[in-house]
Parts: C-alpha cells; structure tokens; sequence
C-alpha cells in the first residue's frame, strides 16, 4: 500500500487522516540569533538537533515549536494540548519522526487510544452492542455480556447518517492506513502500535513535492 503523508500545524489543532506519514509543524523563517543551532543533544537512543529542540535547553536553541521533553526513563515525549505522543524515531534526512500515542498499551487489552485529532478515525461509546460490519470492536477483553458500553472503531471517512444514537464519539485518533474498513481489531492495535510520521518539512517545499506526489496530502494551517 503507498504511503500517506498530511501536514499537520505545531500549535493548535493536531490532524490526521488515516496517514502511513502525517505532516507537521509548517514552516517559517525565523530570525537566527532566535532560532540557533546549539549543536545536538540526546534523549536515551534518540539524537535531538536542529530545529528540534529539547525542553530543558536554552531558549535560544532550536525552534520551540518542534519542542520535545526527555523523561526521566530517557524516553523521548512530544506534548501537545491533545495529548502525549512517545517518539520512536526521527529521520533528519526525511525530515520525519515517528510518534506512537502515548496513551496506548499494547499489554493491557483494557487500554484504548482516545488522543483526540481533527481528522482520522473514530472511537464510539456506544450503551448498547451494534451489529454492523462498519463498526469494529475496540475492546481487546472479552466482552462482558452485562456490560453498559461498548467501545467500537468507525473510518474517519463514515457518513453521518451511519452514525448511531446510542454511541458518544470518544476521539478522532490517526492511523497509519487509507481507511480501517475490513480491518479486525488486532489488524488497528497492530497498526496503531507501528505509529505515524510527523515532519517539519518547510512550506514551499511541500507544496512543490505534493504537487507531483499524488500519494501525499497536504492540510493548510488554521
């Protein structure tokens, strides 16, 4: 399957949409003597150079827009209001990092991604079961037939009329497919679990490359 790329904005709303590579933080041409290369710095396995910065450093160093944290496990964190994303690797090459939601465990079949973005695909809390093939079990428990909701996954790309009224949107969560129809539940945890790629590719530069990509998508800044 071809990869995906959007761009997604730093501040403000975080977007996705069902992306193998989901874009970020749109460029801008800041002064130097603001924005300095301070040489780089590192976070467990993870090198952090310029324009990344890390929290702790100089304010002068990096571009505080692509600001990570380093926790104290030496594990690499990108914080947004929306959530807490681990990152797993950064590509200075590509221009990439790939970012797994922090809220998500692989070991506890009781945990769901509820990071909330603008565009991707939806967790439902629904009071009563639904038997529909567009809705996929997003509970990885066995289900308890008492039980007084039940959580499902639905595409990003559902109309509103297949909405139910019995179900709540909990979240609109990224992924790195085209659409999550047909999918079993392991197949999205699977998926989830590889995470999506975030770049900081410059503005101009990525409309001229989404200009004869047809696989990559871009979303304007709000």
């Amino acid at each position: 399957m071809p990869e995906l790329k959007a761009k997604l904005p730093w501040l403000g709303q975080l977007m996705a949409a069902f992306a193998l590579v989901v874009f970020v933080f749109p460029g801008a041409c800041l002064a130097r003597h603001v924005n300095q290369d301070c040489g780089s710095v590192s976070c467990g396995r993870l090198n952090i150079s310029y324009p990344l910065r890390l929290k702790n450093q100089p304010p002068h160093c990096g571009d505080r827009r692509y600001e990570l944290e380093c926790e104290k496990n030496n594990r690499t964190t990108l914080v947004l209001r929306e959530g807490k994303f681990s990152v797993e690797d950064i590509s200075y090459e590509n221009y990439t990092m790939r970012v797994v939601d922090g809220g998500l465990d692989m070991d506890d079949c009781n945990s769901l991604p509820l990071t909330s973005v603008y565009y991707s695909y939806y967790p439902h809390c629904c009071t009563k079961p639904i038997e529909s093939a567009l809705y996929i079990p997003a509970s990885r428990c066995r289900i308890n037939s008492n039980a007084s909701s039940y959580f499902y996954f639905l595409d990003g790309g559902t109309p509103l009329s297949d909405f139910s009224q019995s179900c709540t949107l909990k979240a609109e969560v990224p992924i790195g497919v085209y659409s999550i129809s047909g999918m079993s539940t392991l197949d999205i945890y699977n998926k989830l679990s590889q995470g999506v790629l975030l770049t900081w590719m410059t503005e101009s530069y990525l409309k001229e490359y989404c200009t004869y990509t047809s696989n990559k998508v871009s979303f304007q800044d709000v």
